[in-house]
């Protein structure tokens, strides 16, 4: 082959993409023959394609919602400002996927439990203990594999995740988020340490098991202790979760009669009308109250069943 123009030929002498033509050396009655572009990187893709290493996949377990809605822009605050910021940066290069933004044909069903049993790690969001999301976790739990929890600020966690160690976030406070950052890396470098063991209730189950079936009896004293153990923390966390349960119920029972009070005020109401409003309030959280007395511009509401809750002003 002769007659190659030098200006179509890249750096390493190779025909860039676009025409070129060419004459043979010992054929002077032929007529130059032009080509079309050709793309010569197709190879050079594939090797490199060989040598780029296939990134960890980070797969996000969690309530999602529809377009709009406060589900899902709490779901994308969880995944963008938090699990995205902390596990795709170099120290540890994760692909982090969640659900709905799998591109690959097939079924969405049996991606997302491909996803979650052969992701590298799962990172579960159990904020609003969206039924979906226990399935799914079980589904992770089964296969022994490193999982992480989250959950925003207040989710009362049932008895049996209470023990599962879950790093808690208030979306609305940026501390509170660069916090939940740096205890998300935490877990992850603890979960590559060479001494790290995936511990959750299917991991517990079957050592336990494993033990009651021992010939040692060593073994079967240690599992014994290990369930009355589990039914103390079962108990315990129960306790836990009945108290916190309480406390959120009080908690919006006096923003209630904060609103309550400041919007009767506003309005022009007499005391009358808004200590109507109190009793009304309260009977809807069954609350009983005992009395209802003032000091200046504050309004103190004393309940039959302890707390005393003081609106101040205006």
């Amino acid at each position: 082959m002769a007659g190659l123009d030098p200006a179509i030929h890249d750096v390493k002498g190779r025909p860039k993409g676009r025409p070129f033509s060419f004459r043979f050396s010992n054929c002077n009655s032929c007529d130059n023959v032009t080509y079309p572009a050709l793309d010569f990187t197709m190879a050079d893709n594939a090797n490199t394609s060989k040598t780029t290493s296939k990134k960890p996949l980070c797969f996000v377990i969690g309530p999602i919602g529809k377009e709009g809605s406060a589900e899902r822009k709490h779901s994308d605050l969880m995944l963008n400002a938090v699990i995205k910021q902390a596990l795709q940066r170099d120290e540890f290069g994760y692909l982090v996927k969640r659900a709905d933004e799998d591109a690959d044909p097939g079924m969405i069903g049996d991606r997302v439990v491909s996803d979650i049993i052969n992701a590298e790690l799962v990172v579960t969001d159990l904020t609003d203990l969206n039924p979906n999301v226990f399935y799914e976790l079980g589904i992770r739990h089964s296969t022994e594999k490193p999982t992480i929890h989250v959950a925003k600020v207040g989710t009362a966690l049932p008895f049996d995740n209470v023990a599962h160690r879950t790093i808690f976030v208030d979306l609305a406070d940026w501390y509170s988020i660069e916090n939940a950052r740096i205890r998300l890396a935490e877990s992850v470098r603890v979960i590559k340490g060479p001494d790290y063991k995936v511990s959750n209730p299917i991991t517990q189950a079957n050592a336990s098991f494993k033990m009651r079936q021992s010939e040692d009896p060593r073994d079967q004293v240690i599992a014994q202790m290990n369930e009355r153990l589990a039914a103390l923390e079962s108990l315990t966390a129960r306790a836990t979760t009945s108290k916190s349960l309480v406390q959120q119920a009080q908690h919006r029972l006096f923003s209630s009669f904060i609103d309550c009070v400041h919007a009767g005020r506003k309005q022009g109401k007499t005391q009358d009308e808004i200590e109507q409003q109190i009793l009304d309030i309260a009977a809807e959280f069954g609350v009983v109250i005992d009395d209802i007395s003032y000091r200046d511009k504050d309004i103190v509401i004393d309940t039959a069943q302890g707390p005393r809750y003081t609106v101040t002003g205006p």
